[in-house]
C-alpha cells in the first residue's frame, strides 16, 4: 500500500508559484499608484498653467489654495476678500482621489502650512513653489519657477 501525501519538490513548487503571484500582484499595485500620483501631477500642473492664462487674460490675480484632501482656484473680490471658482468648467474645487494626498507645498524654498496658497499674477508670474503629491511609495511633484514655467516631475528625473 502507498503513502499518501505530497512529496517536497510538489510543495516546493506550489510555494514558488504562490510566491511569484503574490510578487507580480504587489509590483501590479506599486505600479499603479506610481500611475496615479503622476497622472494627478500632471493634472494639477495643466490646470495651474490653465490659470495663468486665464490670469493674464482676465488681468487679474488667481490664488491656488491647496489643503492634503484637495485644492481650489480663488479669486480675489472688490471688497478684499476671495471668492471660489465653484462654478468654473475647469478651475472648479477638487478632491484628490483616495489615499492620494499634497503631503507638501514651499513657496520660494519655505515651507508652507497646512492651507498653503499660490498667487498667479496677471502678468503670468509665480513665486517659486513645489507641491509635492505622495500615494503609498509614489512620489511626484509640481514645480512652478520665477519665470512662469509649471511642470510636473517624478523625484526618480
Amino acid at each position: 500500500m502507498s503513502a499518501r501525501g505530497y512529496t517536497l519538490i510538489e510543495v516546493l513548487v506550489v510555494v514558488l508559484i504562490i510566491g511569484i503571484v503574490i510578487g507580480m500582484v504587489g509590483l501590479q499595485v506599486s505600479g499603479s499608484e506610481q500611475r496615479a500620483v503622476r497622472d494627478e501631477s500632471e493634472r494639477l500642473a495643466l490646470l495651474m498653467q490653465h490659470a495663468q492664462e486665464e490670469a493674464i487674460l482676465r488681468a487679474r490675480p488667481i490664488v491656488f489654495e491647496s489643503s492634503a484632501e484637495g485644492y481650489r482656484f480663488l479669486l480675489p473680490a472688490a471688497n478684499g476678500k476671495l471668492s471660489v471658482l465653484e462654478n468654473d468648467a475647469v478651475l472648479h474645487p477638487r478632491l484628490l482621489p483616495a489615499a492620494l494626498q499634497i503631503t507638501r507645498v514651499e513657496i520660494d524654498g519655505a515651507r508652507a502650512g497646512e492651507s498653503a496658497r499660490i498667487l498667479i499674477s496677471p502678468t503670468g508670474e509665480v513665486v517659486p513653489f513645489t507641491i509635492v503629491l505622495e500615494q503609498g511609495a509614489a512620489r511626484w511633484q509640481v514645480l512652478g519657477t520665477a519665470d512662469g514655467r509649471i511642470r510636473p516631475q517624478g523625484f526618480d528625473a
